[in-house]
């Protein structure tokens, strides 16, 4: 098993330990990568001490509820829901392998159900937080009316972090209130600009000359050394004003992206047009924003008349 030898456990039996080379030179037959490989042989170690606890030597003696229980002493064992998912799915492919080998007459893992983690929401930022981070911006410098179109920017168009960092001066049009995006793989969409959006960056192409970019600096957000804004940048600038605001969470570029889809869908947008914003090929992306508004629903559901 060349590096990985050193990673298996020395308490296996013989038995587990020969079907467990077997599974590993299959693995490394379709070029799975040592560190994913390594992954695979720790896992399967979790399992075959489980079944050396009870004196089950070979996998291939192994039934449906004994491999229920492993799963659940998992989760007794308090590791994450993640931790669990990755473990059993190990050890369904494990037994599927068994089966392609002939080592087994039917994987078990068959009649096993997927074990799903359970996905948390990611932070969205309320319109409350979002309100608090830019009533706290300072405009009476050039740099700080940089900072607060950024913000609005962002929030108005749903750009994701290395697309705000993309746009060009070409890329606005202000006679039409709208801006070319670049998104991944290279796939353009025009997105509006909001009002208020609008407005701060006109403010802000006023100023964009104090911070000297040169002529052939064609980035429409720049430094104080008069170089296109990074992404990099971007991501720490947004962790500092957040800070300073006084929230608890960063509210980060992508954070205010999902705020944007969130609270335009609890306003009433038609999800295709979020799906537009955002730039994404299909509405099964939308589902996040769209769990959320239901969470939203069923509160309001159940703090109404209708829900008691």
């Amino acid at each position: 098993m060349g590096n990985n030898k050193s990673t298996v456990s020395d308490s296996i039996t013989t038995e587990q330990r020969r079907l467990l080379m077997l599974f590993v030179q299959d693995l490394q037959q379709q070029n799975f990568s040592p560190r994913s490989i390594n992954s695979y042989i720790s896992n399967l170690n979790s399992y075959f001490h489980f079944l050396v606890a009870l004196e089950k030597d070979r996998p291939q003696d192994v039934d449906l509820e004994l491999l229920e229980a492993y799963q659940l002493s998992q989760i007794e064992k308090g590791f994450s829901s993640h931790t669990v998912e990755k473990r059993i799915r190990v050890v369904q492919n494990f037994y599927n392998f068994l089966e392609k080998q002939g080592e087994v007459f039917y994987s078990i893992a068959n009649n096993m159900g997927k074990y799903r983690a359970e996905k948390k929401l990611p932070y969205i930022p309320t319109e409350a937080e979002v309100e608090q981070l830019i009533e706290s911006l300072q405009t009476h410098t050039p740099a700080g009316i940089r900072n607060r179109t950024v913000v609005e920017f962002a929030y108005s168009t749903a750009v994701r972090q290395n697309e705000l960092a993309r746009i060009d001066l070409d890329d606005i049009r202000l006679d039409e209130g709208t801006v070319r995006i670049w998104g991944k793989g290279s796939k353009e969409r025009i997105v509006p600009i909001g009002m208020t959006a609008m407005d701060w960056l006109k403010k802000y192409l006023a100023v964009r000359d104090e911070f000297k970019p040169s002529k052939e600096e064609r980035g429409l957000w720049i430094n104080n050394k008069s170089e296109r804004v990074t992404d990099h940048k971007l991501q720490k600038d947004f962790k500092e004003l957040s800070e300073a605001a006084g929230l608890k969470k960063t509210i980060t570029i992508h954070a205010l992206r999902r705020a944007c889809a969130t609270h335009m869908l609890q306003h009433g947008a038609n999800p295709i047009q979020i799906q537009f914003l955002l730039g994404h090929a299909t509405l099964k992306h939308l589902s996040q924003y769209l769990r959320l508004s239901i969470t939203d629903i069923k509160d309001m559901h159940k703090n109404s008349k209708l829900g008691r």
